[in-house]
């Protein structure tokens, strides 16, 4: 369970160890032995170790699989007319930048209605936006931070195949991009979601997540850098807003026993798994 009371843990970027470095070197080397020939930057491969723990022999699968991923989802030619409704609705934005320069995306859960929404389109809608993010990251890091604002949540916004969808592309292709998150005002019903969804994510990432109300987002991120969305019960879909009121408490609007069942994650788990497997099969090199 996210807890208001224990002292949040602020995460910042460890430095590069000479271990790791050798690593690097090691991995470069294995993925040459094994024909991936795309570009990886040293902080991706750097990434794609930290995510498998310090063993590189599994950072080579997940980063042939990586490659093979980005070529097929095409994903510089992915444009704003990919996911123009999910964009219009206002459910995302890039806005501003966290204490340690990193770039933050906000997402506004209150817009988000999974009854509504193109699970395909906000896909890309997502990509589109991570991608940009990084970009504008820190080259030597590229971590970035979340800002979930939980105004007005309800059951009509839980989206476990969303979740799913994006537990799996963070964790297969991202590994180490967090730099931290916030959930913002969650209502008590938030918590039986969060104790679906915490299972099915590293418990590193996991760690990395702060419950905060709005008054405590400003102990962390500088008022200038707040989207005045966050916390404006005012504000509309289209992301125009009437006032800068903040909110600091909210209503539940349903029970928890009017949640959706939750998924089958078993998948994401098998892909994670596959990478441990397919590192058996990696050309071996010596150190």
């Amino acid at each position: 369970m996210l807890s208001r009371s224990k002292p949040a843990v602020t995460f910042t970027f460890k430095e590069i160890t000479d271990e790791e470095r050798e690593k690097i070197g090691i991995v470069k080397k294995l993925l040459t032995d094994n024909e991936c020939t795309y570009d990886f930057k040293d902080i991706v491969l750097l990434r794609f170790i930290r995510g498998a723990k310090g063993e590189h022999e599994k950072a080579v699968p997940a980063l042939i699989a990586h490659a093979a991923w980005r070529t097929e989802e095409k994903l510089e030619d992915l444009t704003p007319a990919d996911f123009e409704s999910e964009a219009a609705a206002n459910k995302m934005v890039q806005f501003g930048r966290d204490r340690y320069n990193r770039p933050i995306l906000v997402i506004l859960c209150r817009n988000h209605v999974t009854k509504t929404r193109d699970l395909e389109k906000f896909r890309k809608f997502f990509l589109y936006l991570f991608e940009n993010l990084i970009r504008d990251t820190n080259p030597d890091q590229q971590q970035v931070t979340i800002v979930f604002d939980m105004l007005k949540f309800g059951t009509k916004h839980v989206d476990y195949d969303m979740v799913k969808m994006l537990s799996s592309i963070l964790q297969v292709n991202y590994p180490d991009v967090l730099g931290q998150a916030y959930v913002c005002n969650a209502p008590t019903m938030f918590t039986a979601v969060w104790a679906v969804v915490k299972r099915f994510i590293d418990p590193v990432t996991a760690s990395k997540m702060i419950m905060c109300s709005y008054k405590k987002l400003r102990e962390y991120l500088d008022e200038d850098q707040i989207l005045s969305d966050i916390g404006n019960k005012n504000a509309t879909s289209s992301g125009t807003s009437s006032s800068s009121n903040q909110q600091e408490t909210v209503e539940d609007e349903t029970g928890t026993e009017d949640l959706p069942p939750p998924p089958d994650f078993s998948d994401i788990s098998d892909l994670l798994q596959n990478v441990d497997i397919n590192a058996d099969t990696v050309q071996s090199t010596s150190r």
